[in-house]
């Protein structure tokens, strides 16, 4: 038994939205996609004040709006990205430390924060298919990570390898595919048109067939990125291909990698860099023969419209052979731009069109069902939320002490007086 519809409701989904990077800004806009249907408002949430967005991104609140606002919220969702880290870290490290509450710990602070805000307002959480990067130490994965997702009404991660980090704490989670496949349900080819013809306004791309094109580089590898710039001049000249370089994350330095790389090809080059918008990558991809690069989404993009590519990448992360799996395409994946060309001349050859597999769509249409279920039975889980608050609450009593736990209450108010 339920605790009746919930016809206009609001979410809060939590995640790294406030940084300049594609995949990350879509998962608040296929949210809105998917939930629409249901009468569920949409709210974007990230950790830090400073924003860097997308033009057609959605504008997130601070995190430390979620856990004060006097608005109404009847849920959180969290994720995805790869964003479960235990690590006081923070991959875009850059001046929007100084104005997030959390520090170094961006990253903790998102998702702990997050299902922390939830719990206090006593309203369902769940997890939305992010990626757990690293294992957890055994004391935080039992006192922290176990007690989070046992509150959750959905604990899911993205690939199997997350979910055995997960159940390395005796955590029970499931795997779902990365949402951000609905894209092309969210934007049909068609409708991407204007933003194709932006792009070649601005580009001075004619419509020429291309190779979309992603490379993720550091500053110090000049060299590498020359190398790249050789394979891709021999591959666009045999294929005769013009390529389109995307700055998929500019906060992660792809703009400048993007630039170099345009520098050392010899073949006709387009970019996009940074400035440009969600749908304008998004065109550039779906318009493509191919894709080849390093970012999952970038990938993800293509598969969702039909075009095929390769996750090209000297450091293949778990999140994507994780996507592959899903995708029933392992082989999509190489380790060198040599390789990554050759699998790619093999893709135009046999004239492939990859289709997202059956499981993979039945897979996300279960935990937009289940987004969707949170919302009406929201006592379901009250107790474990509880519990979770009694937990954490002791924890960090024990480390802080209670100083910790009463400061705020003992501390004089600014300018004299009492709080």
């Amino acid at each position: 038994m339920t605790d009746g519809p919930a016809p206009h409701r609001r979410l809060a989904i939590a995640g790294v939205f406030d940084i300049a990077n594609y995949g990350d800004q879509l998962f608040p806009l296929i949210a809105i996609h998917r939930l629409a249907s249901q009468g569920v408002e949409v709210e974007a949430v990230a950790p830090a004040g400073r924003l860097r967005l997308r033009p057609d991104a959605r504008t997130p609140r601070d995190l430390t709006w979620l856990m004060t606002t006097e608005e109404e919220i009847h849920a959180v969702l969290i994720g995805g990205g790869n964003i479960l880290y235990n690590l006081r870290v923070d991959y875009a490290a850059d001046a929007r430390i100084g104005e997030s509450h959390f520090g170094q710990g961006q990253h903790t602070g998102l998702w702990l924060g997050a299902a922390l805000a939830a719990a206090m307002r006593d309203i369902p959480f769940g997890f939305n298919a992010p990626g757990i990067p690293y294992p957890f130490s055994r004391p935080v994965a039992r006192d922290v990570l176990k007690p989070v997702l046992d509150a959750a009404d959905i604990a899911a991660v993205r690939d199997e390898a997350s979910a055995v980090l997960a159940r390395a704490a005796e955590a029970q989670v499931h795997v779902v595919p990365d949402t951000a496949i609905d894209i092309a349900d969210m934007w049909p080819r068609h409708s991407l048109d204007p933003a194709l013809g932006a792009f070649a306004a601005r580009s001075g791309w004619s419509g020429a067939p291309h190779v979309a094109v992603h490379l993720r580089a550091g500053p110090d590898e000049g060299g590498h990125i020359r190398e790249v710039a050789r394979e891709l001049d021999r591959f666009c000249t045999d294929h005769a291909l013009e390529a389109v370089i995307i700055a998929i994350g500019d906060d992660l330095g792809d703009g400048q990698t993007a630039v170099a790389l345009r520098s050392a090809m010899t073949v006709r080059t387009h970019l996009l860099d940074g400035s440009a918008t969600l749908r304008e990558v998004a065109a550039a991809i779906a318009q493509a023969r191919l894709y080849l690069g390093g970012s999952l989404h970038g990938y993800i993009t293509a598969a969702a419209y039909g075009v095929p590519g390769v996750i090209t990448t000297t450091r293949p992360h778990r999140k994507f052979g994780g996507f592959l799996e899903w995708m029933e395409r392992p082989e999509d994946l190489a380790r060198s731009w040599s390789l990554a060309c050759e699998k790619g001349a093999a893709h135009l050859q046999a004239g492939l069109r990859p289709q997202v597999p059956p499981r993979l769509r039945a897979g996300l249409d279960q935990h937009w069902q289940a987004v969707a279920g949170m919302l009406r039975s929201p006592t379901r889980r009250a107790p474990e939320r509880a519990a979770l608050l009694r937990a954490l609450t002791a924890r960090a009593a024990a480390q802080g002490g209670m100083a910790w736990l009463l400061q705020p209450f003992l501390r004089p108010a600014a300018g004299g007086g009492t709080p």
